[in-house]
């Protein structure tokens, strides 16, 4: 899961956070504590650092599994993974069939470089019948990395047909085309990932392959600047 996460970042970004490029819902989602907030990982730290104090107070007077969920997702805006993996332990040891409890967990697992849990956990929540096109764009790049490319193809595809520019998605499903030589269709999933998020490194160096594979090298060179020009500049 070596490019995830940044993918991760975007969606956290969107989702209620990641790169993934959408503005998706809010992080809500997840805790439902503060929607009117509408914090995201863009959000000032100064406020993140409020949130997180107003948090602990509360969890202190009454402890639930909602408020241990909005605590890992600022956690995750501050990219504290580890300790927003360990809140949203809590919060599923509270409410252990919560879908959606997994399946933020297979996120931070994500962020983590952690394809194996990312799989597990987010297939445990698809078990419990909480499916959301964000985290389905997720679970398939983590099978592209296990080179568990019909089991991503079939995700993928699944969540492009709930949002036609998931970038978790289409960046799997590129991949998955990549794996079968089809180097024109993963150029046009690149691509359309691109339009959805066009400052991910990664995904410029993985077209420039594809291109110089059916032996366009001055489309690749294009690319494998910006890749270089995009990091650089982070």
């Amino acid at each position: 899961m070596k490019n995830n996460r940044l993918i991760v970042g975007t969606v956290v970004a969107g989702l209620f956070f990641f790169p993934v490029a959408n503005p998706v819902k809010s992080s809500t989602d997840i805790g439902s504590v503060y929607a009117e907030e509408k914090l995201s990982a863009s959000s000032p730290p100064a406020r993140l650092k409020a949130k997180l104090a107003e948090l602990d107070n509360a969890l202190q007077s009454t402890p639930s599994a909602k408020a241990y969920a909005a605590k890992a997702n600022v956690l995750v805006f501050m990219e504290d993974f580890s300790n927003a993996l360990e809140n949203i332990n809590k919060a599923i040891k509270m409410s252990p069939l919560s879908g959606k409890y997994y399946a933020y967990r297979g996120l931070i697992y994500s962020a983590q470089g952690n394809s194996n849990e990312t799989i597990k956990n987010i297939e445990k929540a698809k078990s419990l019948n909480f499916s959301d096109p964000d985290y389905l764009g997720i679970l398939a790049l983590a099978q592209t990395d296990k080179k568990e490319f019909g089991k991503a193809l079939k995700n993928a595809e699944a969540a492009i047909r709930e949002d036609r520019n998931n970038l978790a998605a289409l960046h799997a499903r590129a991949r998955v085309q990549i794996s079968k030589k089809n180097y024109s269709a993963a150029i046009q999933d690149f691509t359309l990932a691109l339009r959805s998020n066009a400052n991910l490194p990664e995904i410029y160096k993985e077209r420039a392959s594809a291109w110089e594979m059916i032996g366009n090298r001055t489309k690749a060179e294009s690319d494998r600047s910006m890749a270089k020009k995009l990091k650089a500049g982070n």
